[in-house]
Parts: structure tokens; sequence; C-alpha cells
């Protein structure tokens, strides 16, 4: 994910030189409006006319305008907002996702994933020219290292490759029964699988011990395993081969032959009960993984279903927050409905369906993402009261409270 920091307004070389020539030279012309730090944030990563979009989707939605840039994070995509009373945030960012390099293409470009079960998904989203607002549920710090590691392969089992898979970028969904459910946060954190290579890649570094453990330990671990996580992953990922049907129809009778083998011999290459994998792997099973990882994401690229799809009604974030999705549904783009919607996420926050997992983690590292976030929620907090029309904040910090506008 890119690094996330607090916005420091800039100014343009001779700027502040030609405000004061203009106005020695012409005392009589009307001042002009001071942008926020906030619209000059979204005017520095969005078109004009996508800025004026999301600012009428933004009223539309009676969300009060960060009044400084301490109230709200930026990133390489666009601006996030925290509100503590609601337990949800604000995503304000590109619909899809890059780095340009020196010529100006992208290099890892992502997508939203909205048809995985294992993204988290937003209570609602509009699209604002070449950005989309997205509502995003509040969930749990998630502190288990080997969860974004099962992700990795939960998400390419849905045609993904979850490519920005650190620790910090996955959360804990809350108030489910059964066995935690781990999801991604950082919407774009994946991209679209094209070849199995960069899977069978993935899984001999898995084998070989070779993975970068750094960017998976969590703050808060107190006792770091590696071989732990890697077993996990390795693991998730026979999980999801073993559970898949390709469709053998045009492939290639070696890479069927490989699938086939892989499923008959896949204890071999890390056999129950030996704490590390055997690193020293025969050019066969190398080559076995290669061609079964190439025969399964070219049956994921046919369009298979997605998780979301076959999960159904039995998707977690279906059964914590379908109501919440469907009250969004109808109330947009009505802004005195959107009241109404508000009231239900309240309500679900006291339920404990929505939670500020941005404040769970204790770090003392000011740089840290989990930080900031917890400190531009707090300077926000006193506007996230007028959320949804609820109270008018007045002069002086004093609250006025208003009629529903439902």
């Amino acid at each position: 994910m890119p690094d996330m920091r607090l916005h420091v307004p800039e100014l343009r070389d001779g700027m502040m030189e030609q405000e004061e020539a203009s106005l020695s030279f012409n005392s009589a012309a009307p001042a002009k409006e001071e942008k926020s730090a906030f619209e000059k944030a979204l005017k520095a990563r969005f078109k004009p006319d996508t800025v004026t979009q999301i600012l009428d989707t933004l009223e539309k939605m009676q969300i009060p305008l960060p009044q400084d840039d301490t109230q709200y994070l930026t990133s390489q995509e666009g601006v996030l907002i925290f509100s503590n009373r609601h337990g949800v945030m604000l995503r304000i960012e590109k619909e899809w996702g890059g780095i340009p390099d020196d010529e100006g293409f992208l290099i890892g470009t992502a997508v939203r994933a909205n048809d995985s079960a294992w993204m988290l998904q937003p209570l609602g989203a509009v699209k604002t020219g070449e950005a989309v607002v997205e509502i995003i549920p509040g969930i749990h710090y998630e502190s288990n290292d080997a969860e974004s590691r099962k992700l990795y392969w939960k998400m390419w089992a849905d045609g993904y490759s979850y490519w920005d898979d650190r620790i910090d970028n996955i959360g804990r969904l809350p108030k489910l029964p059964g066995p935690d459910v781990a999801v991604i946060v950082d919407r774009l954190a994946a991209s679209q699988l094209h070849s199995g290579l960069e899977a069978a890649r993935r899984a001999l570094e898995v084998l070989k011990g070779e993975r970068n453990l750094y960017k998976y330990r969590s703050p808060i671990r107190v006792e770091p395993s590696p071989n732990s996580d890697l077993r996990q992953e390795w693991d998730q990922m026979v999980e999801e081969v073993l559970k898949r049907k390709p469709s053998i129809e045009g492939a290639s009778k070696y890479d069927v032959e490989s699938y086939e083998a892989f499923k008959r011999d896949y204890k071999s290459f890390w056999p129950d009960g030996q704490k590390a994998p055997d690193f020293v792997l025969s050019e066969d099973k190398r080559l076995m993984l290669h061609r079964t990882m190439s025969l399964l994401v070219a049956d994921m690229l046919k369009g298979n279903t997605k998780s979301r799809e076959a999960l159904g009604a039995e998707d977690p974030q279906e059964i914590l927050w379908g109501d919440l999705k469907k009250a969004f549904q109808d109330a947009w783009p009505n802004p005195q409905k959107m009241g109404e919607f508000w009231t239900k996420v309240l309500a679900a926050k006291d339920e404990g369906r929505l939670v500020t997992g941005w404040n769970e983690l204790h770090s003392n590292d000011p740089y840290n993402k989990t930080t900031k976030a917890q400190q531009a929620a707090a300077a926000y907090a006193e506007l996230s009261e007028a959320i949804g029309g609820r109270a008018k904040v007045l002069d002086g910090g004093r609250r006025q409270a208003t009629p529903d506008l439902a």
C-alpha cells in the first residue's frame, strides 16, 4: 500500500509574491476565496470536474468537510477520513491505482476486487468522475501475521494477486460466530492475476524460506515464528488448489498431468510434522508446481465463480452489514434519506458490528499508518458529530441538536 502521510500544503514558487503584487496594484480587486487544505489535497490528486463531483457527493452524504490537514490522511491515490463516532472510514480514491514510472506507465496496477469476499467491501460507493467515494466499515486490527499470508492464496483463487500483502493492510471482521475472518482493508492492494508464473514463484519462495518476513510482522507479535507462518501459507495454497475443479478443455496435457500429480504428491513437498520445508527441490517438482499454477490460473481467467457469489448469503460481510448496504442503496442520492442511513450506522456501531480498529494498536512509532489514522480520527472527532445532519457545529465548538432530516 502506498505510504500514507499527513498532507502538508505546498506553495507554488512565487505564489505569495504574485498575490502581494496583485493587491498593491489593484487594491479594489475582490479577494480570491481561499481553498481549504482538504480541497487542495483533492485538487492535487484529481481533475477539477472530479473534485466538484466529490464535494457534491460528500454534501449529499452529509459528511462535514475537514477543516485542516490534521483531520484526514492522504495517499498516492486519494484521501481518507475516519469517524470514531460511526466506526467507518471514508475512502476518496482513484477507481484503480498504480505508481507511474519515469515514462508515465503504471507500475503494479491495482483493482478494487469487488467480487471477492476476502476484500473489505464498502457499505456504499459513489463513482465521481475518475474517483470513487466509499463508506468503509470499521473492523478490528489483525495481529496474527499468518492471516496476511493465507489471504494471498484466497485472493489468488479469486483471480487476484494480493501483491501488497503486509500485516498493516488487513483486519479482522467483528462480532461473528465461529472462527475469526481476516480480510484485506486496503482496497487497492490487489491486481488482476495474469499468469501462473507469479503464483508458482511465490510457492517456491515459501518452500525455500525466501519470503520477506519483515513486512508481515505485527508490532504486537510476541514470539515471531517464521516457519509456522510459512507452513500456514503453504497449507492455504494447497487447500485452494485441491478444492478447484479446473476445466481441461484446451489445456496442455502436461499441465493437466502435473495438476493431477500435485494433488497426489503435494505432501512430499512439505511432509506433515516437518518443521521446515525441504529447501532443495527436484527439477520435476519445480516443473510440476509451475504447470499446476499455469493450468489453474488459465482456468480462473475464464471467469469462474468468485467467492462473494459462491458464498451468497453466507458471505460474512453480508451477514454483518447487508442491511446497511441496502439502507444506503435505498437512501442514495436523496440527502434527506441519508439521515436515516447514518442512524442505522450508529445503531450498528452500538451493536458492535462496526468498530474503530485503527484505535486498537498502540505504537510509539509516529510514522506507523495506524498511529496516523488515530491522530486524524481524533482531530476529526468534533466534525464527525455532524455526519448525517443530526447536529450542527457552531462557533466555539458548541453543538446545537437539529431534527432528523428524514
